[in-house]
């Protein structure tokens, strides 16, 4: 009975506790105490004769019960908002409890893109819920005085990391035994033969002498794999030593665990403190995008509003045609005419590239480059106004032959695909970035056939230093879209857009990161030029930097 009553005082001391909800529910993960609440004790006593000393009147026991839950087969985001609705929470965001008890591990829209459907059946055995009954809840004023009136990310995110983000209003006490089932999209059953499939492994896996025997679980397994199912035992509380279930769940009282809880948002209790639609925003992104605790001040640094370097508008001509460098890539072939501006932005990180084709035939390449519109204030201490900088450096693609990369025709127009980065050491300084503040297509003659290159202006950031880098070539999820579509925005109709021949020589899609890729503060440090499939694109190295 001692570990009876050292997990109801446990459930009890939870109670009025800060947590962060996209962690499993575990009590050792709770936070300080939030709540006011009567410093008035007594006795509490719970079922099973357990006898807890110094209970505040503001909490209460209910007694309860056990059940059986089969889910109907629902998708990604019906049984988010299930288990969210399961202990309190509005919305469809998948949080702690759903990704540990399905055993997601990517970022949650991958998940969800190779989920066609989810279902679950299982035991609950409820022995107990503590819960706090005072009406309204009230925060203590520390937590108030620690909200910043400001977007302050350093501010909002010590407040996420000491209190969390939601207040823990009741606990449940008992165990459990769920069988949690995920379809991937390359299934080819449908939602019935998913419903029989579930019932055929419950109905063994919850019968008398069913429990958890290796053999079956292997059986299982197996054939999960081959209908291209994944299927997870898991309990909670009582006995892990006894594999059969009945057995099992007359071992609850006497083992038992938290099984779920109930929240409250902090910031639902913070009417009227200055500051709170920033917190809330903070919070909420956080939620969304589930950066690492300890990457989370940069991922809020990074919340600036992002813009394009030039203007996007592809009917901006300011040379015409006939003075560029000219690409062709076959003997009968459209001319593809080269911008070659330098495009600058000063200090500003860059977060993203793309090729372009503007002018108004449509007849034009230019490179454009994304940055972030404020210098994020982690940055102003190594980067600002007041902060020496060195000269901005350039450097181009290497010219050798190995890198070069024809289109069409072999004897026609070239691209040279050297990767172009800033790898050089600094001397007599060892805490130093270059990252990219600039770029520029260059056209050159090489053995009477034009070569186009990649140009880039890198920049030192003195005091910082690169702790991970990687190659990228996927387009930025959100902006990967038709050439027609885009650039009907801009009034070229779709007869046009179709009509320029160049268009299928050209990637023109996005090459970013943005707050969607973990950790969210991803920063351009070198880019190269690349041909795929008949397509001139660009694939561009991403880095994270040491602060």
């Amino acid at each position: 009975m001692a570990g009876a009553e050292a997990k109801a005082v446990a459930a009890i001391r939870a109670l009025g506790r800060g947590f962060d909800v996209t962690l499993d529910l575990q009590v050792e993960y709770a936070k300080g105490c939030l709540i006011d609440v009567d410093q008035e004790t007594r006795e509490l006593i719970v079922p099973g004769n357990v006898v807890v000393e110094n209970v505040s009147k503001d909490i209460k026991v209910d007694k309860g019960e056990n059940t059986r839950f089969r889910s109907d087969v629902l998708d990604f985001h019906q049984m988010s908002e299930r288990f969210n609705h399961n202990v309190g929470i509005a919305g469809k965001m998948p949080l702690g409890l759903f990704t540990a008890m399905f055993d997601l591990k990517g970022p949650w829209q991958v998940d969800a893109l190779s989920t066609k459907s989810l279902a679950i059946d299982g035991y609950y055995a409820i022995l107990y819920e503590v819960k706090v009954t005072k009406a309204p809840l009230r925060l203590i004023q520390e937590v108030k005085d620690a909200v910043s009136s400001t977007w302050q990310p350093l501010e909002l995110t010590r407040f996420i990391e000491k209190y969390g983000t939601h207040v823990i209003t009741g606990v449940k006490v008992g165990g459990k035994d769920v069988i949690y089932l995920r379809q991937n999209q390359s299934s080819t059953l449908n939602a019935a033969d998913i419903q029989r499939y579930l019932e055929s492994i419950s109905e063994q896996r919850f019968a008398d002498g069913g429990g958890r025997s290796n053999r079956r679980f292997k059986v299982f397994k197996k054939g999960a794999k081959k209908k291209n199912v994944e299927v997870k035992f898991k309990r909670r509380g009582g006995l892990d030593s006894i594999r059969d279930h009945n057995p099992w769940l007359l071992s609850v009282p006497d083992a038992p665990e938290v099984v779920s809880m109930s929240f409250v948002p902090i910031t639902s209790l913070l009417a009227g403190v200055p500051g709170t639609g920033f917190l809330t925003h903070a919070i909420n992104l956080y939620l969304r995008y589930k950066p690492p605790i300890d990457e989370l001040l940069y991922f809020l640094e990074f919340q600036v509003p992002r813009q394009w370097s030039p203007s996007l508008d592809p009917s901006t001509s300011q040379t015409s045609s006939a003075k560029l460098p000219a690409l062709q890539f076959s003997p009968m072939g459209p001319k593809l005419h080269v911008a070659t501006d330098e495009v600058t932005v000063s200090k500003r990180p860059v977060t993203g590239l793309r090729l372009y084709i503007q002018g108004k035939s449509l007849n034009r390449l230019s490179v454009h480059l994304q940055y972030l519109s404020n210098l994020p204030k982690i940055l102003e201490q190594h980067w600002g106004t007041s902060t020496y900088s060195d000269a901005p450096r350039w450097k181009r693609s290497e010219e050798h032959p190995r890198w070069l990369e024809h289109v069409q025709w072999k004897s026609f127009s070239h691209v040279n695909t050297a990767p172009v980065e800033y790898v050089e050491p600094c001397i007599g300084d060892e805490a130093s970035a270059f990252i990219v503040t600039g770029a520029q297509l260059q056209v050159s003659d090489s053995r009477t056939r034009p070569v186009l290159f990649l140009r880039l202006q890198f920049t030192r950031v003195p005091g910082c230093s690169i702790r991970r880098s990687v190659w990228d070539h996927m387009p930025a999820s959100s902006q990967k879209s038709s050439s027609t579509g885009f650039f009907s925005q801009f009034g070229f109709s779709s007869s046009s857009v179709h009509g320029s021949r160049l268009l299928k020589f050209v990637d023109i899609n996005e090459m970013s990161k943005g707050i969607q890729d973990e950790p969210g503060h991803w920063i351009v440090t070198g880019a190269k030029l690349d041909v795929e499939n008949g397509k001139i694109c660009l694939k561009v190295k991403y880095s994270l930097l040491r602060y």
